[in-house]
């Protein structure tokens, strides 16, 4: 049982890794902005990337472990300071096994534009209802504020400071991650493109079903 655990908990410190590199690799995160961490499923065991260090080549040793309540228990260095809003999530939504905070461009400029994200696409739709946080220091006051919005939503955009997404797998979280960053790619070409032409969006009665649907949608996307 222990070796077992032990084999767990070592597969998904790697798949943090693995996603930080990715992330990075893809421009969403920064050298040292952006944070990531899971949780081991049925245990209390949290893995988070560490403050101020190179995020485009992390290595295992490099990671910290935290309570649920972002305080360290394990590590060479010290957790992200996001640490609470990461590990508040999780004690929150069962749902929730990993947490994904990037300094993604698009998503970024986005939130500061106050963009209104029409129905282009599925992908689209959903990116236009995940809630803005507004604008709270790093910390218990931005984890509160996460907290006070976010819902039942796979991720949240970060008023003056990025992208939040969450999921039960890093894989899940990484990918909302990113389909955000296309979706802004996407509105930007059709806006340069089209300029003040109006863009061509899903039928009226299934963006109907789909507002039914509620945060229900993300699940079958995420």
């Amino acid at each position: 049982m222990i070796e077992e655990l032990q084999r767990k908990e070592a597969a998904l410190k790697q798949q943090i890794v693995d996603v930080t590199n990715e992330l990075f690799a893809a421009d969403v995160i920064t050298a040292s902005g952006g944070n990531i961490s899971a949780r081991l499923e049925g245990t209390d065991i949290v893995w988070i990337t560490p403050t101020r260090m190179f995020k485009g080549s992390l290595s295992t040793d490099d990671l910290i472990r935290v309570d649920l309540d972002g305080n360290m228990l394990e590590g060479k260095t010290r957790p992200s300071v996001e640490a609470p809003m990461h590990t508040g999530i999780m004690r929150a939504r069962e749902d929730v096994l990993a947490v994904v905070h990037s300094h993604a461009p698009y998503a970024t400029a986005m939130a500061l534009c106050g963009v209104c994200v029409p129905p282009i696409c599925f992908d689209g739709f959903l990116v236009s209802k995940l809630p803005v946080v507004p604008f709270a220091m790093s910390g218990e006051e931005l984890a509160q504020a996460v907290l006070d919005n976010i819902g039942d939503w796979p991720g949240a955009f970060l008023q003056n400071h990025g992208m939040l997404a969450v999921g039960k797998t890093l894989r899940s979280a990484a990918n909302l991650t990113l389909t955000v960053e296309h979706i802004g790619k996407i509105l930007t070409i059709a806006r340069t493109l089209g300029e003040d032409s109006e863009l061509k969006t899903l039928p009226p009665d299934l963006v109907a079903g789909l507002e039914a649907m509620g945060a229900q949608f993300a699940q079958l996307l995420v």
